[in-house]
């Protein structure tokens, strides 16, 4: 059984209205190239980018095709590309193969394993295209690997079945793997990232927060970051 519980703003955009989602998926795609990177992949990035829009925006297969093409050629330069990478996924999301995004998601891990973006749409791939018995361990987990950074910041083991300390700052992915997991320490995670969030930005951050995490427990956001339902 899947529990219920809050997030972070950048999550919201996923679920909370198609124009976010989109901007949301244009500010991953649009990502900055290093200065390794040559002008020229630059060049083909914004490209992408701006042919994925069209494509998830009015459902165009040729612009989504071109996406993909143009993406698989920047990689082909520039491998460690993140928004090559966040492109070429967006496109295999958009099209539901998720078997595919999940490997991709596992190369972009391998090339950029302190990327944050990647970690809890690892699980939700995992969940969707393995089943949920993986999806949950996969979700666990993460929720783990969180805890044990949080225990005085030296990366110390903690059990997951130990109280979470919520006194320590609780990051998004951490909450997001909770909540999809059916921790039993969701809820309390929840709390204190809800009240984290509005320590840090207001009532109105706090808003976000919790509307995103209604989209946790009912099921929006999965669907809105896997694009179940757009199709």
């Amino acid at each position: 059984m899947k529990q219920s519980i809050p997030v972070t703003p950048a999550m919201l955009m996923f679920q909370k209205v198609p124009a976010l989602l989109l901007a949301t998926l244009m500010t991953l795609a649009y990502q900055p190239s290093s200065a390794a990177e040559t002008e020229e992949s630059a060049a083909l990035q914004r490209q992408a980018a701006q042919h994925l829009y069209q494509g998830i925006r009015q459902h165009d297969e040729q612009a989504i095709d071109k996406a993909m093409t143009l993406a698989e050629r920047i990689l082909t330069l520039s491998p460690d590309n993140l928004g090559a990478w966040h492109t070429k996924l967006q496109a295999q999301l958009y099209r539901h193969q998720y078997q595919q995004a999940l490997s991709s998601v596992n190369e972009a891990q391998q090339r950029h394993p302190n990327d944050q973006s990647l970690r809890l749409l690892h699980c939700m791939l995992v969940d969707r295209s393995q089943g949920e018995a993986a999806g949950d361990a996969c979700y666990a987990k993460l929720e783990q690997e969180y805890a044990s950074q949080a225990a005085n910041g030296q990366g110390e083991t903690r059990p997951v079945s130990n109280a979470p300390d919520t006194a320590s700052p609780v990051a998004f992915n951490q909450v997001g793997a909770a909540i999809l997991g059916g921790s039993p320490h969701a809820q309390a995670l929840a709390e204190a990232y809800v009240a984290q969030v509005r320590s840090l930005g207001g009532i109105e951050a706090e808003d976000i927060a919790r509307h995103t995490v209604e989209s946790l427990q009912d099921g929006r956001y999965v669907e809105g970051v896997l694009m179940t339902g757009r199709r």
